[in-house]
């Protein structure tokens, strides 16, 4: 996953999601054919919004591996601004996915 960075236990989690920066969390399992489908443009995404003053920076959750309270069907997307909850996304939608994209880099 190109420019897509694992997140392998619970501390790491909360470290990204209370972390400084912007983040998008991609949850998702191997075992999903949506969760493999939407993969490639998840990594497209990570390359184009990879750059400017405040990047995004996405990450993965194997929800096999870490415990992912709220989450009940996968592929789901969240974003965090600076440690604060901005969006949530359930399903492989592209235009959806496009969208927080474009609202999370318009945070300030």
């Amino acid at each position: 996953m190109a420019h897509i960075q694992e997140i392998s236990n619970d501390m790491q989690f909360n470290s990204v999601i209370n972390g400084r920066g912007k983040n998008i969390i991609f949850f998702g399992s191997l075992r999903c054919g949506h969760c493999r489908n939407i993969t490639p443009f998840v990594g497209t995404l990570s390359q184009q919004y990879d750059k400017g003053a405040a990047p995004i920076k996405f990450w993965h959750v194997e929800t096999s591996t870490v415990k992912t309270e709220g989450i009940k069907g996968v592929p789901v997307f969240t974003a965090y601004d600076n440690g604060k909850y901005v969006d949530y996304l359930e399903g492989a939608s592209r235009a959806g996915l496009e969208k927080m994209c474009r609202i999370l880099s318009a945070q300030r």
